[in-house]
């Protein structure tokens, strides 16, 4: 029976000027041999792991060249570094560079888009995330809708955290509605009987673009019947491929017809693990500095990463978007999407990377 391990992170948490060292520790799933295929939010890429024989007990050692990096993450609170007019942190955010967010912010079309996050819960009350989030539902065992394992969060503040408020960071598309759809428990496991309802519900409450920054390793029919069922109520589905540091087949729901595939690269455009037989959009994914709970911020590292800033590309395609009709109107933002990248080689092979400039560009030229 296979055994499967969480992401892993070191983290250095500032608190009232005091250093703290902390090391949340791996969670090994089993996968059992029925509908319920578990998945992993954010495994870590190209890990090295060592299972100690309590529970919670396996440590993963990062490799080198992997979009996951061994550098420790800083977690910092707002008020370590306020600055009067701009985002607190936007400095650690290399990525906004890299893809040309900025060509986003001020010229997009001021049209509201619905984006469900399907993950461990989103910190509603964050103060970077202010009235971000419209709706909230939980499909897991967890007594509450918040995050309280950290991932959800950080998700969301890369698509929606507010710019220019003085605080945090800059996520990339405002005016966004995002429903927070806690698919996955407090330890970040979740099954697919789960992620499929969470699919379902997202599609009937409007979501525009559903978010999925997780892995499931084997094939579930329930699953499948989602994506599908959503694509047709006019979502776009956006789904990150696992981050084994291999090329895989068994990666859902990325691997269905109906899901936009997204691999994770590190700053020098290194692309970890990709998805055989399908096209994938690249976006960054390594050291990623988001909104974490309890008005935290700090780095994340893997694919579900990447996943986000593709989400946040499909809500601008959406808001650019004048043809409403399910079926059509998802199927031009897919394109768009693919048509917004610039190519990069990784490991002798070619991908799309996501280019916010680009995507501006051939948006605004559709209008005219």
């Amino acid at each position: 029976m296979g055994r499967r391990g969480l992401a892993t992170y070191t983290e250095i948490a500032m608190r009232n000027g005091r250093l703290k060292a902390t090391f949340p520790i791996c969670i090994c799933l089993v996968l059992a041999a029925s509908l319920w295929a578990l998945c992993a939010i954010a495994p870590s890429t190209g890990a090295t792991e060592r299972t100690l024989p309590a529970t919670k007990s396996s440590v993963s050692q990062v490799t080198a060249g992997d979009v996951r990096a061994a550098t420790p993450v800083l977690t910092l609170t707002s008020e370590t570094a306020i600055r009067p007019g701009r985002d607190a942190f936007v400095d650690n955010q290399w990525a906004l560079d890299r893809i040309h967010v900025r060509a986003a912010w001020g010229i997009t079309p001021q049209r509201e888009v619905t984006v469900a996050v399907l993950d461990t819960g989103i910190d509603n009350g964050h103060e970077d995330l202010q009235d971000a989030v419209v709706e909230s539902v939980n499909f897991t065992a967890s007594p509450t809708t918040e995050d309280i394992y950290g991932h959800g969060t950080h998700v969301a503040g890369i698509i929606a955290a507010r710019v220019n408020n003085s605080r945090g960071i800059a996520g990339v598309y405002q005016n966004v509605k995002l429903l927070n759809v806690k698919v996955a428990d407090d330890t970040g496991d979740c099954s697919s009987v789960n992620v499929a309802k969470g699919i379902v519900w997202a599609a009937d409450h409007g979501a525009n673009v559903i978010n999925l920054s997780l892995t499931i390793t084997r094939p579930s029919t329930e699953l499948e019947q989602a994506v599908g069922y959503a694509w047709n109520k006019g979502a776009v589905i956006i789904a990150a491929v696992g981050n084994a540091k291999k090329i895989t087949e068994k990666s859902y729901p990325a691997v269905h017809e109906n899901c936009v595939a997204v691999v994770g690269t590190n700053n020098d455009d290194f692309v970890a693990s990709s998805l055989a037989g399908k096209e994938v959009i690249a976006a960054p994914g390594y050291k990623i500095f988001s909104t974490l709970p309890g008005n935290r911020y700090g780095y994340k590292d893997g694919n579900s990463m990447a996943t986000a800033f593709v989400s946040a590309a499909a809500a601008i395609a959406w808001a650019y978007s004048t043809d409403l009709y399910p079926g059509l109107a998802n199927d031009k933002i897919v394109r768009s999407l693919k048509e917004g990248t610039v190519p990069i080689v990784s490991r002798m092979l070619t991908y799309r990377f996501l280019d916010y400039e680009k995507l501006i560009t051939q948006l605004s030229s559709q209008e005219k």
